[in-house]
């Protein structure tokens, strides 16, 4: 397994106070990843671009590497993430490969998962799903959060 850095660690530690806070709305769990990640990324001095800010990102949430608000010194993509609720496979595939072909140090992959053993599932799928060469160089870490399970799961893909 690869190691985990530190900024992971604290995007894991993230998810898991969301996944506390399960019972809530679908767009209030949704909600709480992004708004977590994005203190998270301010915290760890990036620029925040998110679906919020502006519905024709490539990314529900991205980490910039910039010191300058204008993004004139603008060096790549921290992080790049998807929020998807628990969704047919053809659309978590759709959602998987838009992200995968981003170049971003960190792609983040969230979704929900109400059976039991969907992680491991999607996990499967979605290395046949990745197994072309377009898709950018790098780690994906697919996160699921659901009330079927105890905690959060994770894994690289």
């Amino acid at each position: 397994m690869n190691s985990i850095r530190f900024e992971e660690q604290g995007m894991l530690q993230r998810a898991h106070e969301v996944h506390k806070q399960y019972n809530k709305s679908r767009e209030a769990w949704r909600q709480g990843f992004l708004n977590g990640l994005g203190e998270l990324g301010l915290q760890s001095g990036y620029q925040i671009a998110s679906e919020l800010q502006s519905n024709t990102w490539l990314a529900d949430l991205a980490w910039l590497r910039s010191r300058k608000a204008d993004l004139s010194d603008f060096d790549g993509l921290a992080l790049a993430c998807h929020v998807v609720w628990e969704s047919p496979d053809d659309v978590l595939r759709k959602r998987l490969l838009q992200l995968a072909l981003v170049r971003a140090e960190v792609r983040l992959f969230i979704f929900n998962s109400n059976l039991p053993g969907r992680h491991n599932e999607v996990v499967e799928k979605a290395k046949l799903w990745l197994d072309f060469p377009m898709v950018s160089p790098g780690r994906i870490l697919l996160i699921s959060s659901g009330n079927s399970d105890r905690d959060i799961q994770w894994s690289f893909l």
